[in-house]
């Protein structure tokens, strides 16, 4: 609430918060629904909007807990829900059909064609994914007619939203779920495939000024053998590491160069010096992130964008620059390690990472603070009134409320010009001295702690007046109620609502309940591998019954071929587009889409929205469509939501646990038995972070803390990163927790195994799964992922 006063103070036009669930901080000081129904009145007296977070993924048996809890606001005036779960915008556009909706950055909205599909689902406002250059929102404006939303300033995820998995799988933290535990803010040390250190570029450098240092030693040596003068210098490069290091000591010298480990660490957003780019591209909405800092970091921060965004809307470009004194203030406020304009005018970089650890400790600008506090933290923020207040002898007190500055106040309000009348106790004959005008208006004048303050009080006396000051702070606390309940009356709601039912319940139990369970063989075995090498073994492997081939590292050369391979030996063939569909995987797609239409694929697994409008306006909407685990269908509605995007199978989410799965109902869709699951899906690099871009598709490992090797996989050809769990899925033991689930097929994802391992991994499944009989995991090490713990 705090947090919420600051940014209207410092000139917020509206307010994101979290209510006591639903929302993606579950650890934040979310206020409970008194304090949200106060503060939804408060940013509307104010001139301002309130957005509740509703952007989470929401589980089967949550669903029948939304429509009571969102009522209440809906009826007081809440202004819009930010939303991730395709569920929950289904049931929100069903029960509170005139509530706008606003798609989150959890979304994952990378190009136009998603924007596109969330408008026609409702959207009136988009959050775009914070990896966006200028150059892809502008092509949302030029396409859709939608609100669009961007970060400018603060935290920046290492992951693309919505697609971390990472806090989820090592701590069963879902940041899907608000709890992420940023497992991106700790250090890692990163390794080759074979398990050696990788040079840093800055270690790199290091290692060649040493070597410069002992060649010149050794140059000075042979001088001294031949007589010659040493001049006692270095190279170039030597000479101006010692003119940066002079004077410091040596571990602070090694640590320039050293300590780089905190490789998935971003620094902050901050986006001041193009904040015209950015509103000239077709941004609406400025994003400032920080839900989870103080009210004083929120003035301070939105006090500064204020200041900009005004200043560029009075004069546009000319004169624009910012006061260095205003972007050191910022980083009193809150440094991780200096500021990034983030990907806006780049795909990603080293200069974007931290690298080395925040400071235990820095001293704090008090100055700073202190002003902050006394201009918007402690200071009460009131609206000007006028008013005219009647006394006259031997009748009613009179008092008339107006707003004299109508433009201050929301429009829909304001447009109204409120008036308020109240009449009060009868104007009593004063015994001795009449009351005068300065004593009655300087009483009046005491609003105290109401939202209001008199710009303008008059008053008319006729008569030897005398008036109690109980009855004038009587009178003046009716008439500021009566003007406070007239200017919120235009967002309350009574009407528009649509009761939840409970019929469609009883229907989903019994056709869970007709589908029963599955006898051992009657489950299909499908397979995604990411390798050519890999595609003989799964061809020749007699229970693999559908084989994904990974359009990362399965080229158009490759298709028609491995379609036909896979249909001579009856399998059916599918190809797995990229996690992320940006600039890169839609030019790609275009100049092959000739060869994606004649290799015959039986189906075409999409991981994105953008993908799914992609394929239909280029002549591949026949072909049925799968959706991966990354698509997620936590609830019913969200099921139904994905058929009517017309998806034909489902891939089952990694987060729910076998009772839950079982709530929600697996007929005919696909479960995930085993694989490295990708934890994280970046446009950050970690090979460009380390040593460079090289182009080349490579494995890194990042050893955590603990020990645990991360498998990190740069897929060059769309330009995007996966670092997977350290240890694969294995379901192998569950088969009768799975038969009782009866899902129409399993999944089996090959990324980082060799062919022989593959095998061993078939062979093992297809026994227990298919034959019936007992065999062991195949490796030692493995996870149950959340099968069996699910998460909070």
């Amino acid at each position: 609430m705090e947090s919420m006063m600051a940014a209207v103070q410092a000139g917020a036009d509206a307010i994101y918060m979290g209510g006591s669930r639903f929302g993606a901080r579950a650890y934040a000081d979310n206020p409970e629904e008194d304090r949200f129904l106060e503060a939804i009145d408060y940013v509307h007296l104010h001139g301002c909007r309130l957005y509740m977070t509703v952007n989470t993924l929401v589980k089967e048996e949550e669903l029948d807990q939304l429509y009571d809890f969102l009522k209440p606001y809906y009826e007081r005036g809440l202004d819009a829900v930010i939303v991730q779960d395709l569920g929950v915008w289904k049931f929100i556009r069903e029960h509170f059909p005139d509530l706008p909706i606003h798609a989150s950055t959890q979304m994952t909205v990378t190009g136009w064609r998603s924007a596109q599909s969330l408008k026609e689902m409702g959207a009136t406002r988009v959050v775009t994914a914070r990896e966006l250059s200028l150059q892809e929102i502008a092509e949302i404006r030029d396409h859709v007619d939608v609100e669009i939303e961007s970060f400018v300033h603060g935290a920046l995820c290492y992951c693309y939203s919505g697609q971390c998995l990472l806090s989820s799988l090592i701590g069963g933290r879902s940041g899907n779920r608000g709890r992420c535990a940023q497992p991106c803010r700790l250090p890692y040390d990163v390794l080759t495939a074979a398990g050696k250190p990788v040079q840093s570029a800055a270690k790199q450098s290091y290692a060649k000024l040493t070597e410069s240092i002992y060649e010149t030693g050794k140059q000075n040596a042979r001088n001294q053998n031949t007589g010659k003068k040493n001049k006692g210098k270095h190279s170039p490069d030597m000479q101006d590491r010692n003119a940066r290091m002079k004077g410091k000591p040596y571990a602070q010298q090694k640590a320039a160069v050293g300590d780089d480990r905190y490789v998935l660490s971003l620094k902050d957003l901050c986006t001041l010096d193009i904040l015209p780019d950015i509103i000239e591209s077709g941004v609406y909405s400025l994003k400032i992130e920080g839900r989870m800092k103080s009210p004083r970091y929120t003035a301070g921060v939105v006090s500064i964008y204020r200041k900009y965004v005004d200043y560029y809307l009075e004069h546009g470009r000319d004169g624009y620059k910012v006061d260095p004194a205003d972007r050191r203030m910022l980083l009193d406020l809150f440094d991780r390690g200096g500021f990034t304009d983030g990907y806006y005018v780049r795909h990603n970089g080293r200069e974007m990472v931290a690298l080395k650890e925040k400071p235990a400790f820095r001293e704090g600008n008090q100055a700073l603070f202190d002003r902050l506090d006394r201009e918007y933290v402690e200071k009460k923020k009131q609206e000007p009134l006028s008013g005219h207040v009647v006394v006259k002898e031997g009748e009613p007190l009179k008092l008339s409320l107006w707003c004299s500055e109508p433009g201050r106040l929301l429009e829909e309000a304001a447009a109204q010009n409120p008036y308020a009348e109240v009449t009060g106790a009868e104007v009593q004959t004063a015994q001795n001295q009449p009351m005068g005008e300065e004593k009655l208006l300087k009483q009046l004048n005491k609003t105290g702690n109401t939202p209001f303050y008199f710009e303008n009080l008059t008053a008319e006396i006729e008569g030897n007046c005398f008036v109690p000051v109980q009855a004038l702070n009587e009178l003046r606390r009716e008439a500021l109620e009566q003007m406070e309940e007239k200017l919120l009356q235009p967002f309350r709601r009574t009407e528009g609502t649509v009761e939840s039912q409970d019929e469609g319940e009883n229907e989903r139990s019994e056709q869970q309940s007709e589908t029963g369970s599955v006898e051992a063989g009657s489950c299909g075995l499908h397979i995604s591998i990411e390798e050519p090498c890999l595609l003989p073994t799964a061809i020749a492997h007699s229970d693999v019954t559908r084989i994904y081939l990974d359009s990362c590292g399965f080229g158009p050369e490759t298709w028609k071929a491995a379609v036909q391979a896979c249909h001579d030996n009856a399998k059916q063939c599918s190809l797995m587009l990229p996690h992320i569909f940006r600039t890169e995987a839609e030019t790609y797609f275009r100049k092959h889409i000739d060869a994606l239409k004649e290799a015959g694929f039986d189906e075409l697994v999409v991981k994105s929205l953008d993908e799914i409008t992609f394929l239909r306006e280029n002549g591949l909407g026949d072909i049925p469509l799968v959706s991966d685990a990354n698509l997620y269908v936590l609830n019913h509605l969200a099921r139904e939501q994905m058929e009517d995007l017309g998806i034909s199978r489902m891939t089952l989410p990694l987060e729910l646990n076998s009772r839950e799965l079982e709530t929600l109902g697996c007929e005919e869709m696909e479960l995930y038995v085993y694989g490295y699951l990708p934890a994280m899906v970046s446009a950050q690099c970690i090979v460009r972070t380390t040593k460079g871009c090289t182009k080349q598709p490579e494995v890194l490992k990042m050893k955590d803390r603990t020990g645990k090797d991360l498998p990190v996989k740069n897929h060059c050809r769309f330009c995007y990163n996966t670092i997977y769990n350290p240890s694969p899925l294995s379901l192998l033991g569950q088969e009768k927790l799975i038969q009782r689930l009866a899902p129409g097929a399993l999944r089996l994802a090959f990324t980082l195994e060799t062919p022989e391992q593959m095998k061993a991994v078939l062979d093992a499944f297809a026994d227990q799964f298919l034959h019936g009989e007992e065999t062991r995991d195949p490796f030692k090490d493995f996870t149950r992922g959340h099968f069996k713990r699910g998460v909070e």
